[in-house]
């Protein structure tokens, strides 16, 4: 009956977003007809890539009550990390490799930080941040990297059926996530975890083992996100990525459903977020508002997603206790 009861409320979440997303297209058609064109809403589903590869992660990070607060300069030190090996040996796989690796291991450092040093998922990932930012500069700072290879030409570039290949590797991602969520132990313990630890351990998951995976997927995702960033622009840049990309991706799962507490969450409201918040981007874009005004204006979505999950969830704990005391 508890499951059904978390389904339903981000169901709910996620019928809400899609009738706001209804009507924010009506009415940027009717101000930018340009918004519902096909191109630029292919333009939408290339620029998502990132944020929505990096959103599969973050779900599952969400999911378990923690954050990850590391993965926007994750992302970016995976692109650092491909450019440095692929100008030293223009070899693209190994590029690829080499960028995965570091940002799986920026995964499992999470991991094991928050469940063996017993330290807070807000300040282990605050830290290994830092730590990244520091990397990107001593690996990055002064150079001129490229990732110009036939390989990343097409993995940045190219189409199927028109759909940008970027689009459809993440799509993929989450899909794969989805079905990890929904059918395997590792989605019902990472839920067991976000609604209550103690219970969830009193049971018999092995929480630590668990997050350590959780947090691992999370730098896996990191470092498909940085490949795909990197193949985006060609030429690296050490300011893409970083704190935007980390905004825009808590920013999409949490407007999907996903609460800041844990417990609540899926693929498919997640998918629906990062589309959500492509076409803030791409509208902002339209309407020519600067970087900084951006900025501003996804932090003010952010704060009212969190507000709004926080006001959803007083009202599902108020609803329990009405009908715990009626049951009594």
């Amino acid at each position: 009956m508890k499951k059904r009861t978390q389904l339903d409320t981000t169901t709910k979440k996620i019928l809400l977003l899609l009738v706001i997303m209804a009507v924010f297209t009506i009415l940027m058609a009717a101000v930018r007809p340009k918004f519902i064109s096909a191109s630029n809403m292919l333009n939408i589903l290339k620029d998502i890539a990132v944020m929505g590869t990096l959103a599969m992660g973050m779900t599952f990070v969400l999911i378990t009550g923690g954050i990850d607060l590391s993965a926007g300069y994750n992302v970016t030190l995976g692109m650092v990390v491909a450019g440095v090996v692929f100008m030293s040996t223009s070899n693209a796989w190994l590029s690829i490799l080499a960028a995965v690796g570091m940002t799986l291991t920026i995964g499992i450092v999470n991991g094991l930080i928050i469940t063996k040093m017993k330290i807070t998922p807000f300040i282990a990932t605050l830290a290994t941040m830092s730590v990244a930012q520091g990397l990107i500069q001593y690996l990055g700072s002064g150079k001129l990297l490229k990732l110009d290879d036939p390989l990343f030409s097409f993995l940045g570039k190219s189409s199927f059926f028109k759909i940008p290949t970027p689009a459809i590797i993440m799509i993929f991602v989450l899909a794969a996530g989805g079905l990890i969520l929904k059918n395997t132990r590792l989605g019902n313990y990472a839920y067991a975890i976000g609604c209550n630890g103690q219970h969830a351990k009193s049971a018999g998951i092995h929480i630590d083992r668990t997050l350590i995976i959780i947090y691992a997927m999370e730098g896996l995702c990191a470092g498909i996100a940085s490949i795909l960033l990197g193949c985006k622009v060609s030429l690296v840049s050490l300011n893409a990525g970083g704190s935007s990309t980390l905004m825009d991706t808590i920013a999409a799962v949490v407007l999907g459903g996903a609460s800041t507490a844990g417990g609540q969450g899926n693929m498919v409201g997640t998918f629906l977020g990062v589309i959500f918040m492509g076409f803030i981007t791409n509208t902002l874009t339209l309407l020519n508002v600067s970087a900084v005004a951006q900025d501003l204006f996804k932090g003010i979505v952010i704060v009212l997603a969190i507000v709004l999950n926080s006001a959803t969830s007083r009202i599902r704990f108020r609803r329990k206790s009405v009908n715990a005391y009626a049951a009594e």
